[in-house]
């Protein structure tokens, strides 16, 4: 069996969509070490990381943007399943193609765009939210990766519940409890990390709540003083917008802000000692896929 999987976000290891179709395409080698499995890159990547070294890969050509990814569902990697002769066509995000070559099975690991307003302002939002739902309900398959959102989904978008299946996630091996002492003070030295304190860590969109988590965290400096700095990783937005609250701006009314540290942006390879030498670590986002 030969299956395309559309790699849109396959160099975008810091997204969870991205986390999601490298951690499927590794396990699906293996798993079914027999499957043929096509990875059709987006425009603009001339070279895919960490690509398993028996997965086939089908380069394209075209715009980038919001527009160019629309393009790439819609047209872009139908031509590349029909050019490939797959006969399963796999989209591992919210984004199936109208029309398909092959059979189509799409993950929708979230509904967020239908069910937080915030996540669909605009005219173009709601066009696209209504493009992909509608495509969702013409797939021949749904993966999704918990009941709550497979329940979301039946209820959402009126799938029925046969017409979907949970696959749950799983740990990254390297999120071992025990690993060496060695890596986890390097990567302390690297980011310059106290020797305690409170770790978050996401995209700073709005439904992570990190202004609710900035509000809480006043209690600990009163409680605690300078004992728990918090410590926000992730790489740093436009602040100001709707989708992204002026966080920096928001420490600094709220009297915190030389108790928080700033790391940017986290190597994959260092998260797994940053959640380790992390005393706490705070998640107060209020809707993920996985079941939050």
């Amino acid at each position: 069996m030969h299956v395309a999987i559309n790699g849109w976000f396959w160099n975008q290891a810091n997204t969870g969509s991205g986390q999601y179709v490298r951690r499927l395409l590794h396990q699906l080698v293996r798993v079914a070490p027999d499957l043929q499995l096509t990875l059709v890159l987006p425009p603009g990547i001339t070279q895919a990381e960490d690509v398993p070294e028996n997965v086939s890969l089908a380069m394209t050509t075209g715009a980038g943007g919001n527009l160019g990814k629309v393009w790439f569902e819609q047209r872009t990697f139908p031509r590349m399943v029909a050019q490939v002769q797959a006969d399963i066509a796999h989209v591992p995000y919210w984004g199936a193609p109208l029309t398909s070559p092959a059979r189509l099975v799409t993950s929708v690991l979230d509904v967020i765009p239908a069910v937080i307003p915030d996540y669909s302002r605009g005219f173009a939002a709601r066009l696209y939210t209504s493009l992909v739902s509608t495509t969702a309900r013409g797939s021949a398959h749904i993966l999704t990766l918990s009941q709550a959102s497979k329940l979301d989904i039946q209820q959402v978008l009126g799938i029925p519940a046969d017409s979907i299946t949970v696959t749950y996630l799983a740990a990254d091996p390297r999120y071992h409890p025990r690993m060496g002492a060695e890596r986890d003070a390097a990567v302390r030295q690297k980011y310059d990390l106290p020797d305690e304190f409170v770790l978050g860590i996401g995209g700073f969109d709005v439904r992570k709540q990190f202004d609710q988590l900035l509000l809480a965290y006043t209690y600990v400096t009163q409680a605690e003083g300078d004992r728990f700095p918090l410590v926000l990783a992730g790489r740093e937005p436009q602040w100001g917008t709707p989708m992204f609250p002026d966080l920096r701006r928001y420490a600094q009314e709220l009297g915190i802000a030389d108790h928080i540290r700033w790391i940017g942006y986290v190597e994959e390879d260092d998260k797994p000692s940053l959640y380790r030498l992390a005393r706490v670590f705070a998640f107060p986002s209020r809707y993920e896929g996985f079941g939050l």
